[in-house]
């Protein structure tokens, strides 16, 4: 399967994702890179996954990147808030859907950590981003919440 077909994959889910919200707040879920994996370091990994749209500051390892993103996507997704009883299924659905083709697409997660970065303000109200690396690719993932 082509690597690339990860990025496509996440924007579609995110379309569907944002189609179900009745509020003026945009989640959303994206990916930078995939490209080869530099290595264990998580902050090169960051780097290169980024290109030049950034400046990374730092990355915080993540123990278990799963539960860390799955927390941070409800959070600012504001399920809780948004969906009751059923209707949290499907979001609750694409955001494993995100986890499970990235880990299928390009490999096992041997390494994650949360990505700060500079300009800490630039594209959304709120936003955590993730590098995930596999033993041939890294990619950051990120979740926005914007109006």
């Amino acid at each position: 399967m082509e690597v690339h077909w990860v990025v496509e994959e996440v924007e579609r889910t995110s379309e569907r994702l944002d189609a179900l919200r009745s509020s003026p707040f945009v989640f959303w879920m994206d990916v930078h890179g995939p490209v080869p994996s530099p290595g264990p370091d998580l902050a090169a990994a960051a780097v290169a996954a980024y290109g030049d749209v950034t400046r990374v500051t730092g990355v915080e390892p993540a123990a278990d990147w799963r539960s860390e993103v799955r927390q941070a996507a409800h959070q600012m997704g504001l399920f809780a808030e948004l969906f009751r009883g059923e209707a949290r299924e499907e979001p609750e659905f694409l955001v494993e859907w995100v986890l499970e083709i990235i880990e299928d697409t390009l490999g096992t997660v041997r390494a994650a950590g949360r990505v700060t970065h500079r300009p800490t303000g630039w594209y959304a109200a709120l936003w955590e981003d993730w590098v995930l690396v596999t033993d041939e690719w890294a990619v950051v993932l990120s979740l926005t919440n914007d109006s």
